[in-house]
């Protein structure tokens, strides 16, 4: 296969970089995808890496030394599910059917984790599951692909991947904030603040309502961007 040609006196100019951040934020298909990678990577964020072991702590009565263990369970399910949920997608063409059933998928685990009683194989079945549809923000950028141009395939890999990384940020301190509110004042004998389940429960639940208004947002965004595109070619 013949390389192609490289032209080493090629400068970046800010100008056209900003031409491209333009073209991607015109394009609605590309911005819904980039809001689902954030409604696909907050939940792990946010129940993984910052709450995941507290909340468990307190709400399932689990204790410390095998708590982290039970959540470290969502990464099992996205390292499985990583490779093959986009494989499957990409052998059928369906990107779009596995990111409606992964989002809708994620708050029916969310809601299953937040306000039932579980056992704790029932528990690590959720928090797997989770971890598997968690992964489906790769499908995002596979779809998103199918929109840009070559002048903007870059910025539009950054422009989801700051998405993704910036809508979770906003939800662990939207959780640290809503916990700090409904605190009841309890701290333990080290001056640090004690949460009870019901506090862990009425923060946390902020990570659905997140999901669940911009994936509707997305769904919206994406259904224009669609009709707008016909209405050119007609």
């Amino acid at each position: 296969m013949p390389k192609e040609a490289i032209n080493h006196q090629a400068t970046l100019r800010w100008a056209d970089v900003k031409q491209s951040i333009v073209l991607v934020f015109k394009t609605r298909p590309i911005l819904a995808y980039a809001i689902m990678t954030t409604c696909f990577y907050s939940p792990l964020a946010v129940i993984a890496d910052l709450w995941g072991v507290s909340f468990l702590m307190n709400h399932f009565h689990l204790p410390r030394s095998n708590t982290a263990n039970v959540t470290m369970q969502i990464y099992v399910g996205a390292a499985v599910s990583s490779l093959l949920i986009p494989w499957l997608c990409e052998r059928y063409k369906e990107y779009n059917r596995g990111i409606i059933y992964s989002w809708i998928g994620i708050v029916i685990c969310l809601v299953t984790l937040l306000y039932s009683d579980l056992s704790a194989y029932a528990l690590i079945a959720i928090l797997i599951t989770l971890g598997i549809f968690s992964s489906s923000k790769i499908l995002c950028f596979g779809a998103a692909s199918h929109y840009t141009t070559p002048e903007t395939s870059g910025t539009t890999l950054g422009v989801i991947n700051t998405f993704s990384v910036l809508g979770s940020a906003c939800v662990m301190q939207a959780v640290g904030f809503l916990l700090d509110f409904k605190w009841n004042g309890a701290m333990d004998n080290e001056g640090i603040r004690v949460y009870s389940s019901d506090e862990y429960v009425f923060a946390l639940s902020s990570i659905l309502v997140f999901v669940g208004v911009l994936g509707l947002v997305a769904f919206f965004l994406y259904r224009q961007g669609r009709q707008l595109k016909q209405n050119e070619l007609a």
